[in-house]
């Protein structure tokens, strides 16, 4: 072999390890950080420091081995998360495949199984009335999480602010400020809509008709402090600006909770 033809040799050997590297450094970014392609979840998120724990998760199903993002909900106890029961019928019909929750907190196992999913009995899948479920995880959430359930007499002051809270896409923790509108002024908007608001319902957002929390998940807790008091239960999206984000209230439901959780959930507070 001649000069050229081994400098040749080795320009060929170095490309290929050089190559090889980067492939398995593409491999290891995928294998250890958060990408979304095409609206799958194909890995586990990078952990994130945050001032503090976070109560709000992400619940996500996967079928060979690619997840899809379907809803939200809210840490209430080590074991237990309060969500809505479209998203049990989501986790339910996975069941057989893989479901997890992701928590943004370093404080926390980022990533849980579902154990059990559990409806309210007097779910409505058409109206949606009663949208209410819980989810048990395998391992518990560690001590410093979660949020507190309501009084059952807890009451809703119309034009008071309080907070819509979700994940992001990069497991960032986002709070929407939003405003409870009136029962009647709730109809008036939804009229549109031929959908009825019914007395497990409450609905909130601005008055400038912006809508704020239209980026939330499914299952994303509305929350007065430290206090969970709803979920979100539907809407229309983000175009439809005159159609307010609907909520299932909690406290109506905050007997059934704690019967099937019993004393894994973190005190009731005053509110």
């Amino acid at each position: 072999m001649n000069k050229i033809q081994c400098q040749c040799m080795t320009l060929l050997i170095s490309l290929f390890f050089l190559n090889a590297l980067l492939l398995i450094g593409v491999v290891i970014k995928w294998q250890t950080g958060l990408k979304k392609c095409d609206g799958k979840y194909r890995n586990l998120p990078s952990r994130r420091a945050l001032e503090k724990p976070s109560f709000a998760v992400k619940i996500v199903t996967f079928a060979n081995e690619v997840g899809e993002l379907h809803c939200g909900g809210a840490i209430i106890s080590s074991h237990w998360i309060v969500t809505t029961g479209y998203c049990v019928d989501v986790v339910e019909f996975y069941a057989k495949q893989k479901v997890i929750t992701y928590v943004a907190s370093t404080l926390n196992e980022l990533v849980n199984d579902v154990e059990v999913a559990i409806r309210h009995p007097e779910f409505n899948s058409s109206t949606l009335d009663a949208d209410i479920g819980l989810l048990k995880v395998v391992e518990p959430y560690n001590i410093g999480v979660g949020i507190h359930l309501p009084r059952g007499d807890y009451n809703y002051l119309v034009n008071s602010s309080v907070s819509a809270v979700g994940l992001d896409e990069e497991l960032i923790e986002l709070a929407t400020s939003i405003v409870i509108f009136s029962r009647k002024y709730c109809s008036s908007l939804l009229s549109a809509t031929r959908e009825l608001l019914t007395e497990s319902m409450t609905c909130g957002g601005s008055y400038t008709r912006e809508k704020l929390d239209c980026r939330y998940d499914t299952g994303s807790p509305l929350v007065d402090g430290e206090v969970l008091i709803g979920v979100i239960s539907w809407g229309k999206g983000c175009e439809k600006v005159d159609i307010p984000t609907v909520y299932t209230k909690i406290p109506p439901f905050v007997k059934w909770i704690t019967n099937i959780v019993g004393n894994d959930t973190f005190p009731t507070m005053s509110k």
